[in-house]
Formats: C-alpha cells, sequence, structure tokens
C-alpha cells in the first residue's frame, strides 16, 4: 500500500472505512468511503488499495456470490517495518 507522501512526512497515522461490494471473482467495486480519521488525506490511497487486491470471493451454498455493502477497515500506521517513505 503506497502510504500519502505528505502524512509520511509528518509521520501521521489513520485509518479509513470504506463500504462497498466484493463480486464474484473477488474484485472489490462500488467503494465509497463512509468515515476516517484525523483527515481524508488517506480516502484516495484506502481506494486505490482495495480495487488493487484480491478477495476470497463469499460463497453462499458453495457457490460464489456477490457480497454486497461490505465494509472494509484499512488502517494507516507507521512502524519498524516502514522506516523510510518508499512511495
Amino acid at each position: 500500500m503506497l502510504y500519502p507522501k505528505t502524512e509520511f512526512d509528518k509521520g501521521q497515522e489513520g485509518w479509513v472505512l470504506v463500504r462497498g461490494d466484493i463480486s464474484k471473482q473477488g474484485i472489490a467495486n462500488n467503494l465509497n468511503v463512509v468515515d476516517f480519521s484525523p483527515s481524508a488525506a488517506f480516502n484516495s490511497a484506502a481506494i486505490r488499495y482495495l480495487r488493487g487486491s484480491q478477495f476470497e470471493p463469499y460463497k453462499q451454498k458453495g457457490k460464489a456470490s456477490i457480497l454486497k455493502d461490505y465494509y472494509f477497515l484499512i488502517i494507516f500506521e507507521l512502524g519498524e517495518e516502514h522506516p523510510r517513505y518508499k512511495g
């Protein structure tokens, strides 16, 4: 995930709550930011991350189905594993 450079430089952490669907193929779509903290600076990075991710398809009675209105919590945190900006 690409950490927003402005927030990285400030040492700012945050989170974004996104609602969307997961297709039968495991692709997130219809994504909308529901809430965030401390600012909207992480929103675009969270959406890009979800669009680039592959998910396990939801199965109903053993058959892949669309999962509607799923909530994703994306957390942005700095730590030892992120010693410098790699964007």
